[in-house]
């Protein structure tokens, strides 16, 4: 599995509802394509000390690295970035990895 894990600092005037409703919608994308095999989010666990203020994040699973390309260039994926995520966003980290554990 190859996974795409984003950390998010939302914009201070955004609120909790506000955030969890555009990760949510989020996760509705894998209606409109295919190749996100899973999806989780949430709010970071306030008790941890070295969230360094991402508050949000998510995590997609891919069948590999081309299926998560195909999913950063799909239209429905480039459009919701665009017009309901990146305005309500002020930083983002972005990690992507292939899961050497699931081969051992």
């Amino acid at each position: 599995m190859y996974y795409h894990v984003i950390l998010m600092r939302f914009a201070p005037a955004v609120t909790a509802q506000q955030a969890e409703h555009a990760l949510h919608a989020l996760g509705q994308l894998r209606t409109q394509i295919p190749q996100i095999l899973s999806y989780s989010y949430g709010p970071n666990d306030p008790a941890n000390p070295h969230q360094r203020g991402f508050g949000h994040g998510f995590v997609m699973g891919f069948a590999g690295r081309a299926e998560r390309d195909a999913y950063q260039q799909h239209p429905a994926h480039l459009d919701f970035i665009g017009t309901c995520l990146e305005p309500l966003l002020e930083d983002a980290a972005v990690f992507d990895f292939d899961d050497l554990g699931g081969r051992a």
